[in-house]
């Protein structure tokens, strides 16, 4: 059996039911060639493993469909058990996701993704209050101040605060719940200083300047590298992975009001702020008209990228947004959304980790 070295991005959601327990999984599939894998029927095998690699529940599911995004999705709880064990005997502190995707030509797909979240009904009507007391109680002290935010936050309304003490404004989008400007914290979420980069690292946390100007910043934020990038969203938030880029893309595509003369791949304009964009004369082109753009309100700016390349290592400012993925293809190379002027699709990338990119935070 051939074996693909290509990971796909992956997302693990709250969604247990007290009587049914049940977790949602969502996976961006690539094969070895970093191709998306568009609307084609896998086999996926889901292993929960605890914190020594032991197995505590697996199941089976056949015949899973993607989308034309790559997109595939599926409820854990909903396949067919290969052992007697029962998702609800899981102990999920320090607890691991391995997922095993199975493509037509018999490749496989391998990841293994830590649970950062105790999966339990937390919202379900039919909670008994001894579950919900035995989820908060399995909680780490992090997650515990996560879920108090998340109780209390109403996106739209509320705003995120990073480590620094800066507010952010937040839109709904869909689903899913996002930061409404770029990151300007110049500290991780932990407090650790991140510091002013002049070259670059992968295994380093740098920010970097746009357009290599500090009066930039407020405007635009920081450019992080990847490893930084990891670090800034707070408690309760989160770097997006590339699923969820692809969730936010996909939403936007599917919504008429988004979308560009009626073309579901014209989705940039929907997603680009109305300021601060090169000319482009092209057919619903991000610089065609951008008082146009801007429906969802996410409003993503022209930052621009460091990349380090000799006498031009600050690229793109007022032409270009890119935006990183928490999914990584490689130890040096993660995925990233890309907005650019004249383009009228969000474009996905996979560079080296070493770039500055703006970030946006994901609420939990």
């Amino acid at each position: 059996m051939k074996k693909a070295t290509t990971l796909f991005a992956a997302i693990l959601l709250l969604a247990v039911g007290a009587t049914a327990q049940k977790l949602s999984y969502q996976a961006v599939v690539r094969n070895n060639a970093n191709e998306l894998v568009t609307e084609t029927t896998v086999q996926v095998a889901v292993t929960v493993l605890n914190a020594n690699n032991a197995v505590q529940y697996s199941e089976t599911h056949a015949n899973v469909q993607t989308n034309r995004n790559g997109l595939l999705s599926l409820m854990i709880g909903d396949g067919v058990p290969t052992g007697s064990a029962t998702l609800a005997g899981v102990e999920w502190p320090g607890a691991s996701l391995r997922t095993v995707i199975t493509l037509p030509d018999n490749t496989t797909i391998t990841n293994v993704t830590p649970v950062n979240s105790v999966p339990y009904a937390l919202y379900a009507e039919n909670v008994s209050p001894e579950a919900l007391l035995a989820a908060v109680n399995a909680m780490t002290a992090e997650q515990k101040a996560a879920f108090k935010e998340t109780l209390a936050f109403t996106c739209g309304t509320n705003k995120m605060v990073d480590a620094d003490g800066n507010e952010y404004e937040t839109v709904q989008i869909g689903t899913q719940c996002w930061t409404k400007t770029n990151l300007r914290s110049t500290k991780a979420a932990d407090g650790t200083a991140i510091a002013v980069g002049s070259d670059t690292s992968t295994t380093v946390a740098y920010r970097y300047y746009p357009n290599n100007n500090s009066s930039n910043v407020s405007a635009y934020g920081y450019l992080y590298n990847w490893e930084a990038a990891k670090l800034v969203c707070p408690a309760g938030w989160h770097l997006p992975s590339d699923a969820e880029w692809t969730t936010l893309i996909t939403y936007v595509s599917g919504q008429s009001e988004y979308t560009c003369g009626g073309n579901t791949s014209y989705n940039a304009k929907a997603l680009a702020s109305t300021e601060g964009w090169g000319t482009s004369s092209g057919t619903c082109a991000v610089g065609n008209n951008p008082s146009t753009n801007n429906a969802t309100g996410f409003s993503a700016v022209p930052a621009g990228y460091y990349g380090g390349n000799g006498s031009l290592p600050y690229l793109n400012f007022s032409c270009g947004a890119d935006f990183w993925s928490a999914t990584q293809s490689n130890s040096s190379n993660a995925y990233s959304r890309n907005v650019f002027y004249y383009y009228s699709q969000v474009r996905i990338f996979n560079y080296s980790k070493s770039r500055g990119y703006s970030v946006r935070c994901l609420h939990d």
